[in-house]
């Protein structure tokens, strides 16, 4: 009986060791993890802001994805910034140059509400994104421990390389969208510029 005693003491021993040496080993996981997502912050200006206000040590309660969140977050805050100051400037630019004329006062109006219009538009793409963006986050937080399960064994090097790739899907994808906002608002400007020309010239006649 003594000994059966034992051998169960023992083998509660070895699994209350080996519940430790799992849990520390994910815990070494999971601050490598964030060394390198942090470490990725501090190459953008955007990102080192990041770090600034929230601090690193209170980052490392995060998880990579939440930091990433953070990241394309603030990314695209500053991109609807950068995208409203270059809209003010066109309109100044606009009305200082059709506003010599009186009669072209409605056409004016008319732009002012569509240049609101596309701003609403895309204000409300961009709130979309960003609602299916926290969707995906929750998901990925749900399954945060089958995420951790899947990477365990694999070698820091694979994990790092993948972010790395996926950093750099993510920008190429961001340029493009704002390459493609840029043209169509510049198409947009060309065909009103020629409706009003052909506009002045039936007057004319």
């Amino acid at each position: 009986e003594r000994d059966e005693e034992d051998k169960t003491r023992r083998e509660a021993d070895l699994k209350r060791r080996l519940l430790e040496a799992a849990v520390e080993k994910e815990k070494e996981e999971h601050r490598f993890a964030m060394k390198v997502a942090i470490d990725k912050l501090r190459e953008s200006e955007i990102g080192r802001k990041i770090i600034e206000v929230i601090g690193e040590e209170e980052l490392y309660k995060y998880d990579p994805n939440s930091i990433n969140s953070l990241h394309i977050d603030a990314v695209i805050k500053h991109s609807r910034e950068q995208k409203e100051k270059l809209k003010v400037q066109f309109k100044k630019v606009d009305y200082l140059i059709r506003a010599q004329h009186e009669s072209e006062i409605p056409i004016l109006q008319k732009q002012a509400e569509e240049e609101t219009c596309l701003r609403r538009e895309i204000q409300l793409a961009e709130r979309q994104r960003a609602i299916e963006r926290r969707e995906r986050l929750t998901r990925m937080e749900n399954d945060k421990d089958d995420f951790l399960q899947s990477i365990r064994g694999q070698r820091h090097e694979d994990y790092v390389q993948e972010m790395k790739e996926f950093e750099k899907r993510l920008q190429i994808a961001r340029q493009q969208r704002l390459e493609q906002l840029r043209q169509e608002y510049i198409e947009k400007k060309k065909q009103e510029f020629r409706k009003e020309k052909q506009l002045k010239k039936q007057r004319k006649q």
